[in-house]
């Protein structure tokens, strides 16, 4: 069906019916009183906020009204004809509402922080939007609306939640403090949060440091970059070639050989990454042969939101998989190497098709249509494969290529016996770890129980000797 292959377009249409209804899990304490006499409300709207408001907010629920009955007349359709002609309309008013959303979300912006009063439809509309792109792993759009929600009194604790994740995962860690303080206070505050917040000091200066990093980097202004056409928009990385040298030789290589084009991101976990690079598409392929880890270097890049990431199912056994961070993902700091990071489109990399290869699922991958290298440093980029003592001469003789042909095929039987999706989730860290210290319990018990059962034994066998001795005596 159209409305079930739309991908997060669809989400349109869940951001409007949260308007209507004002149902969001984040803010379920929001007043029911979604059928009372709306001319107080309608009064105040005009009392408040913008004209220009007023008037897109109408054109926005006109559009959510269609939008929705086309869904209906959709499923009713007898004729693959008449779906064809419905789901033309449906693309069309949902390229018109993508337009639309951003002018809304700016006016209402605008129109919430100049009110003198509170305005229910702006108010709403605002929480509804915060609420849609933090769950959808667009932080930018929340962390700009759900500070001026909490500021502005509205009247929901988690509001305090929502603006302090946002910030922090926007890197903006002095100006986060303040409302998950504030969030703690009135008891909201998630685990995660509560994380952030005890070692506060920590996660600033871990961002202090790579800011410093970063801000050598644009001054220096040298760092090879590389293009995903993808799907769903562009997507540019700016690769740390000083800290993961070889690592970004192979990922240039790769693209160089247009090895990504047309690969899908087969694995997508909304609040963590996006996971892509497989030509297998299902976590088990690779280029044949793996590439040394430069993830324990004394100055390895950690990992933030839109860090560039190696996957991989253990030390040295990366190749061509790589995953790009939605949140900050300090547990994975030492176990992948960070090689680069997003530094524009990272709002089209955010909206990748959702794809949990743990759970059955119908919808469509999204794809590197083509990848390609914009920049790097004039320089061979040659690159150090496991099993390879030097990076090699640009000629190798018939005993270095043996070797070379030997270490690739026995790369590619430990990438086919690894068969591991990587990286891990802190819940999938926790749950390996029970289940070791589970196993190794039982790898005790079943040690103490076999070791009593040799001593009964002995013990028996000393009884049976003396009792022959006895006799024999």
């Amino acid at each position: 069906m159209i409305f079930q292959g739309t991908g997060k377009l669809a989400g349109l249409v869940a951001v409007g019916i949260g308007v209507l209804l004002s149902s969001w899990s984040l803010f379920a304490q929001e007043e029911k009183a979604e059928s009372q006499d709306s001319s107080e409300s309608k009064q105040e709207s005009q009392d408040s906020a913008s004209s220009e408001f007023d008037e897109r907010l109408e054109e926005w629920k006109s559009l959510l009204v269609d939008l929705r009955s086309l869904r209906y007349q959709y499923r009713s359709a007898e004729t693959e004809r008449e779906q064809n002609n419905l789901r033309g309309e449906y693309e069309t008013l949902l390229e018109k509402g993508k337009e639309l959303a951003p002018i809304l979300r700016k006016d209402a912006l605008k129109a919430y922080t100049d009110a003198k009063t509170k305005d229910r439809d702006i108010e709403r509309f605002l929480a509804s939007e915060a609420q849609y792109h933090f769950q959808n792993d667009q932080y930018e759009t929340a962390a700009e609306i759900a500070p001026k929600l909490a500021e502005g009194g509205y009247d929901n604790a988690n509001a305090f939640t929502l603006a302090g994740e946002s910030l922090i995962q926007t890197n903006q860690y002095e100006e986060a403090k303040p409302f998950l303080e504030k969030a703690k206070e009135y008891e909201v505050l998630r685990s995660q949060s509560e994380a952030f917040l005890e070692e506060f000091d920590r996660y600033l200066e871990r961002w202090q440091a790579e800011l410093s990093i970063r801000e050598a980097e644009a001054k220096a202004d040298d760092l090879p970059r590389v293009k995903f056409e993808t799907t769903k928009g562009d997507v540019i990385i700016e690769l740390f070639e000083n800290e993961a040298p070889n690592t970004v030789a192979n990922f240039i290589t790769l693209v160089e050989s247009g090895f990504y084009d047309g690969l899908p991101f087969h694995r997508v976990l909304q609040g963590f990454m996006a996971q892509g690079g497989d030509p297998n598409g299902d976590g088990t392929g690779g280029p044949g042969y793996q590439i040394p880890s430069e993830c324990l270097k004394e100055n390895r890049r950690n990992h933030f939101r839109g860090s560039l990431s190696m996957a991989n199912a253990g030390l040295d056994t990366g190749g061509s998989q790589f995953f790009i961070c939605y949140v900050i993902t300090d547990h994975l700091d030492g176990r992948h190497t960070v090689f680069g990071r997003v530094i524009e489109g990272l709002e089209n990399a955010s909206k990748l098709t959702y794809i949990d290869p743990s759970k059955e699922s119908t919808a469509t991958p999204d794809r590197i249509l083509k990848a390609e290298v914009l920049r790097k440093r004039e320089h061979e980029y040659k690159v150090n494969k496991v099993g390879m003592e030097t990076e090699g001469p640009a000629e190798e003789d018939a005993s270095t290529k043996e070797e070379t042909e030997e270490a690739s095929a026995d790369a590619e039987m430990k990438e086919d016996a690894a068969k591991a999706e990587t990286p891990k989730t802190e819940e999938e860290k926790k749950s390996e770890a029970t289940e070791s210290s589970e196993a190794s319990e039982k790898k005790a018990d079943s040690s103490t129980e076999e070791k009593a059962d040799n001593s009964e034994e002995k013990a028996e066998s000393e009884e049976d000797s003396e009792s022959e001795d006895s006799e024999t005596e």
